[in-house]
């Protein structure tokens, strides 16, 4: 009988170190969201702030302006190119089917796949 008491006191010992240290993590977690709460809304702001000093520009104002009635749209490249960088030479080694996109690409990566001279 003092055996088992004894295995479940150190069981209940074992169960409660566990918790705390769950409640250690979940707490830092909190944290980290908290901050990054807070980072956003600070970016939040300044991205407004900086559309808000841009429309003070004539140009902007028009890009932001022709974008908002879908005249213009935001400027992409359509076309993986590469450069020779003996001849200067542009060659394309991939383009998409019209209105599909490239994505954003690594030059480290890129130069992985194709021999650039």
């Amino acid at each position: 009988m003092v055996k088992e008491r004894n295995e479940l006191i150190k069981a209940a010992g074992n169960r409660t170190a566990e918790l705390k240290k769950a409640s250690k993590f979940w707490r830092k977690a909190l944290e980290a969201d908290l901050a990054m709460a807070e980072i956003n809304a600070k970016l939040e702001v300044l991205t407004k702030e900086l559309h808000e000093a841009g429309l003070q520009k004539p140009a902007y104002k028009t890009a932001y302006e022709e974008m908002q009635a879908g005249k213009m749209f935001p400027i992409y490249e359509d076309e993986l190119v590469v450069m020779s960088i003996k001849t200067g030479e542009i060659k394309t080694v991939y383009k998409p089917a019209p209105g599909k996109f490239v994505g954003d690409l690594e030059p480290a990566l890129v130069a992985r796949w194709i021999n650039l001279d």
